[in-house]
């Protein structure tokens, strides 16, 4: 049978695709039709992010074979050394040398490209894939890649691109490892690989709208090159703890402003500023020297609360997401109070991720809450982390939260409280409280969960959390705009011995309650796997009649 959506524009199948929430859904639309395949293909291939040296390898070997879907990627993203099915990357100079070797080969098809991202434990192994990338895609400007123990060639083809709009530099673990016992200023007598890079960005990129410079290093290098160049049309700043500049006393007594800040205040054009609170990096003394008139149109900011609270008062009025990817520690370091003083001089803040650690013996967690969401009225997204300790029960969470009337995604991740509902109970909970909620996410973590230095660079994928349980939910809602429906994902993670395995479930969770006249009336098998209240009962219930039934046989027979 002809599908209805064959007929319809190829215009109008695209708004279609781009309406969509997921990829998954996107593809399953394309795999209706051929002709509905031809059409949208252009939303399905237009963002590729490739995960372990296998796929990267099919995939790119794919898009040489067929130019008809090659031509539609923009962006691609390559980790050969991520794999989802390990928890930790793992690295392997073969996978290198095979990845850097398929984009090389594919790269001729790759016409449309605007971003590359390589995000490997190290530089690709074939350099020449930099030059093939240069050469065949005329339309690439940004481009990304990281560093690790092998030392960059100062005649590498990484060093050739200009005009770029957008750059991101990470350094893995091992990088400067064989630089330990010099002493080198990198300002007055710079590392031969680095020269080069200082030149390509300063000289031959004058646009430079995005830079990335993060990473981890054991010898912070000095930032004063990177502070004293000048792009007009930067609009995003990530600085991580790989670079450092003098101590801020030593400007004070001076009365010099930090270049750090002098930096700033010559970028009027910045919208998005991504400091690290690493003990290493940029300190809020840096930040204390801007006028009033700094930063005029940043609105995305993500660091510590101390540097939060050093920006002038226009600018901390001006940010409309705030993340802070370093945990607070809840009541010794950080007091509730000034968290929910900072956040609430933030008028305009509609994004907000937070993460906290939870002190033993400190039960007001749900305060804490309360006055977060006081402070933060306007909210539309919100990320909240709670580790170390149990939190608050979903139930608790769900009324504290009521009163974020502008509220559309939520994500929450905590150590369970023991005795507490099942999740999807929960989220049910937490759906009717907030009827404008589009889409949210629960999952539980241990208590022993650690969470690694997070990468701050634009192009990084998000850290694993560690979850055992997590669901993501979907709201359904009626013509009247109320939620009647959950479409649930649940993701179970086990283990026994050294036995890992993960479940997947996906189902519809009906929000109105039994009795009502539009609830789908549940069966004998739905009830007896249910996992709430009515589910219990409807299992002893059960077992009940069974031992009965069994009786009577017994009876009968003798």
């Amino acid at each position: 049978m002809k599908s209805p959506l064959t007929s319809l524009p190829g215009d109008v199948l695209l708004e279609i695709a781009k309406f969509l929430p997921c990829l998954a859904d996107v593809l399953h639309v394309c795999l209706t039709s051929s002709v509905i395949y031809n059409q949208v293909m252009q939303v399905l291939y237009e963002s590729v992010d490739l995960c372990s040296a296998d796929q990267c390898s099919r995939t790119l070997s794919m898009l040489q074979r067929r130019p008809e879907v090659a031509r539609h990627l923009r962006k691609l993203v390559v980790r050969p050394d991520e794999d989802p099915r390990r928890r930790r990357r793992r690295y392997s100079p073969v996978d290198g040398y095979l990845v850097s070797a398929s984009v090389r080969q594919a790269a001729p098809r790759l016409d449309a490209l605007h971003t590359f991202i390589w995000d490997g434990e190290d530089l690709p192994p074939y350099d020449d894939m930099w030059f093939a990338l240069r050469i065949s895609c005329p339309q690439l400007r940004t481009i990304g890649t990281s560093m690790g123990p092998v030392t960059p060639n100062p005649r590498s083809h990484l060093f050739d691109f200009s005009n770029l709009a957008g750059f991101s530099l990470t350094l893995r673990s091992g990088f400067y490892s064989q630089f330990d016992l010099l002493c080198i200023n990198i300002y007055e007598d710079d590392l031969p690989p680095f020269q080069p890079l200082w030149d390509m960005l300063i000289k031959r990129c004058p646009n430079l709208e995005v830079l990335t410079v993060d990473g981890v290093s054991a010898r912070p290098a000095d930032a004063r090159i990177l502070y004293s160049a000048r792009w007009p049309k930067l609009r995003t700043l990530v600085v991580g703890p790989i670079l450092i500049q003098h101590e801020a006393h030593n400007f004070n007594i001076t009365q010099e402003k930090p270049p750090f800040a002098r930096f700033l205040e010559e970028h009027k054009d910045l919208r998005s500023l991504h400091l690290t609170s690493h003990h290493a990096g940029l300190s809020a003394a840096d930040l204390h020297a801007l006028d009033m008139e700094a930063l005029p149109h940043l609105t995305e900011f993500c660091g510590s609360l101390s540097q939060l609270q050093a920006l002038p008062h226009s600018v901390a009025r001006s940010i409309k997401s705030a993340r802070f990817p370093e945990p607070m520690l809840l009541r010794e370091v950080t007091p509730p109070l000034t968290v929910s003083m900072v956040l609430h001089n933030m008028s305009s803040l509609t994004n907000l991720s937070i993460n906290f650690v939870l002190q033993s013996g400190y039960y007001d967690n749900i305060g804490v809450l309360k006055s977060i969401v006081s402070s933060c009225p306007l909210l539309i997204n919100l990320e909240i982390t709670c580790s170390s300790q149990p939190a608050f029960y979903l139930d608790a969470f769900s009324r504290a939260i009521r009163s974020l009337s502008k509220l559309r995604t939520l994500s929450l991740t905590m150590v369970k409280v023991p005795g507490d509902e099942p999740m999807t109970k929960g989220a049910a909970r937490i759906a009717l409280s907030n009827p404008r909620l589009k889409k949210f996410t629960v999952s539980y973590i241990s208590r022993y969960a650690s969470f690694p230095r997070h990468f701050h660079h634009i192009y990084s994928q998000p850290m694993h959390s560690d979850a055992y349980e997590t669901g993501t939910y979907e709201v359904i809602c009626d013509q009247h705009g109320l939620p009647i429906k959950l479409s649930v994902y649940e993701r179970h993670s086990q283990t026994l011995v050294w036995w890992h395995w993960v479940s997947r479930r996906r189902y519809v969770y009906d929000l109105r309650p039994p009795g009502h006249p539009d609830a789908e009336r549940k069966g004998l098998v739905q009830l007896l796997m249910e996992k709430g209240n009515a589910g219990e009962e409807t299992r002893l219930l059960f077992f009940c009649c069974m031992l009965v039934a069994l009786a009577l046989l017994a009876t009968i027979r003798a």
